[in-house]
């Protein structure tokens, strides 16, 4: 019941369109009141400053092996910006860093989850379980930096789509992988085709991971570049949907299709928009600060 209701608000939130405004005021401390006509100024801009989603593309499907993979990506604009200056690509780096590392707590939000699940965070893992009983629903390793550009087609060897050829225009700022450590939504892989049970051993433990991209991309036509943000589930991820059975029953793929990749697409859709929301915050910020000074 829950799946069919989460579902449905996902639908219905996507279907609404992919384009947003972000122009909500950031709340931020003042370090120094400033003047009157400082304050004024500061206030006009920020309330100028908009980030827009102009489009959120994606993709997800379940092979014959029962490997998912999936594929989202949000533009944003930046408009509005007079005396304001953006950061560099340093502090974009370090900040995507941050908020791609933290998405295991993203997952834990009671307004994302119903308050049905929280994020539990370990040694070496982080693990989303169930508020009622300890049930790991995913369990998460430890994030790692790679230099890569997103992928123009999934595990499958299939293409994405002509939409998401924009991101071979884009510079990589920031991309991480989480790997998928196991979980009540994670299954063992299955390799009958090879006679090593130590090579099957190891596909067991790999889960695959999630990919988190950020990248620029200039335009000649605007001052500001765009915002590419960029999402994949990648490697060998074996949902529990997928069963133990090879090939992978159709009415399996039905429920996965329905369910989980649904669910997954509308909590992207939401993270892409928590992403840009704390770049406009950290806009605002560093306002505060220059003003402040």
């Amino acid at each position: 019941m829950m799946f069919l209701l989460v579902t449905a608000l996902a639908l219905i939130s996507i279907l609404q369109g992919t384009h947003h405004q972000i122009i909500a005021e950031a709340s931020v401390p003042r370090f120094i009141r400033p003047s009157g006509s400082q304050q004024t100024s500061r206030r006009n801009n920020n309330s100028l400053l908009q980030i827009e989603r102009k489009s959120f593309l994606w993709s997800a499907s379940l092979n014959r092996r029962g490997i998912a993979s999936s594929f989202e990506q949000s533009v944003f604009e930046v408009r509005g910006i007079n005396e304001i200056s953006l950061p560099n690509k340093d502090e974009v780096t370090k900040m995507a860093r941050q908020l791609f590392s933290n998405y295991p707590d993203f997952l834990g939000r009671p307004s994302l989850t119903l308050g049905l699940c929280r994020a539990v965070p370990s040694s070496k893992n982080c693990h989303l379980q169930t508020s009622l009983f300890p049930l790991d629903v995913l369990t998460f390793g430890t994030p790692r930096v790679v230099s890569s550009k997103p992928h123009s087609r999934n595990s499958h060897g299939e293409k994405w789509g002509d939409g998401i050829s924009i991101i071979g225009l884009g510079e990589v700022l920031c991309c991480i992988e989480i790997p998928i450590v196991g979980g009540l939504l994670v299954a063992n892989n299955l390799d009958p085709s090879s006679s090593s049970s130590k090579s099957i051993t190891k596909r067991e433990h790999d889960h695959g991971c999630l990919r988190f991209t950020w990248l620029s991309i200039k335009n000649h036509r605007q001052q500001q570049p765009k915002i590419v943000l960029v999402t994949e589930i990648a490697g060998n991820y074996r949902p529990s949907l997928a069963g133990n059975k090879l090939p992978t029953p159709a009415w399996r793929n039905m429920v996965y299709c329905s369910t989980q990749r649904m669910f997954h697409a509308y909590v992207m859709w939401r993270f892409h928009l928590f992403v840009a929301k704390e770049y406009r915050r950290k806009i605002i910020m560093d306002s505060h600060i220059m003003y402040d000074k």
